[in-house]
């Protein structure tokens, strides 16, 4: 399978988990054999600086978790890891080696160099760190490539391609968790009322949605249903809206993105955080009215107009 059929496998692998976490460790596997890697580290954190929490922790080699190497890292290196400082001084979304992050002295010398990432098959690792918002952030360990010796144009070239994908598996993950959804299936989430859920089909036209989105959509001062499809009040941001749902929905054959963006009312600001997913077709689909993404709707807590939390 060429690099784009592999890229193409893994997306659509992505945007599954993301709608079901229990289908992480075959995408981490995917991730694994696209890229041609031993294994990868997804951790989401919360804070700055030294001030970090911890929020989501996975490290993952071809699918299989391992739990104890990532508890001896936390236990052990995290606090000590020279890497993290300089890391938080890349540039957001570059991929740097793990070497340029660690000091001529410090690779001959760190413990974390010398037997943690040894132990793990990280030495020759890749790392990045993307902002999900303001207080949130994910650090991506790629491990060593499985054939060893220097890394190939078009393993970073896939590593940077699956990366917004990553980021916006993460965005919509902690969306969902913040309105308690994150074991609901695709139709559970109808019933959810923390978040507002909007069913479109492979045409972009509503087949269903829940009551915290048919009242953002009555208000229409944000987003707004036109003849059963979906349009962002301001001309602005529709043609970004647009985009995004042309993205989740291509033609038959096309690859779908997922993508999120914030609305905002003229006058007071008040925000609306839109995020659209693609939801993979069944493997006999004959027009029918099926899902082919789902629209989640989220205003920040406490904003003027927002439903309460339950």
């Amino acid at each position: 399978m060429d690099s784009q059929g592999k890229l193409a496998g893994v997306l659509a692998a992505v945007h599954s988990a993301t709608l079901d976490d229990t289908l992480w460790p075959r995408t981490s596997a995917l991730i694994d054999e696209a890229v041609g890697i031993t294994g990868n580290a997804l951790v989401v954190g919360e804070g700055h600086g030294d001030d970090v929490r911890i929020v989501f922790g996975e490290l993952y080699f071809r699918g299989q978790r391992d739990p104890e190497k990532g508890r001896d890292y936390l236990d052990n290196y995290y606090f000590r890891d020279e890497r993290l400082p300089r890391l938080r001084q890349v540039p957001d979304g570059r991929v740097s080696h793990v070497t340029t992050l660690y000091s001529a002295e410090e690779i001959r010398t760190s413990p974390t160099y010398n037997e943690y990432c040894l132990r793990n098959e990280a030495q020759n690792s890749l790392m990045v760190r993307v902002r999900i918002n303001p207080q949130m952030h994910l650090t991506w360990s790629i491990h060593d490539p499985v054939r060893g010796g220097a890394w190939q144009s078009d393993q970073v070239d896939m590593i940077e391609s699956l990366l917004p994908h990553i980021r916006q598996f993460v965005r919509v993950r902690q969306l969902m968790a913040a309105a308690r959804a994150l074991r609901s299936s695709v139709s559970g989430l109808l019933d959810n009322q923390r978040v507002g859920v909007i069913q479109l089909d492979r045409r972009g036209r509503i087949l269903e949605a829940n009551d915290r989105a048919l009242k953002i959509l009555r208000q229409g001062d944000r987003l707004c249903d036109r003849n059963s499809s979906l349009e962002a009040w301001l001309p602005a941001d529709n043609i970004t809206f647009q985009k995004l749902l042309a993205g989740a929905l291509p033609p038959l054959g096309g690859q779908a993105a997922a993508g999120s963006m914030t609305l905002r009312r003229v006058g007071d600001g008040r925000r609306l955080m839109v995020s659209i997913n693609p939801v993979e077709a069944p493997p006999l689909d004959f027009g029918g009215r099926r899902v082919a993404a789902l629209v989640l709707l989220k205003e920040p807590r406490g904003e003027r107009g927002s439903m309460p939390e339950r």
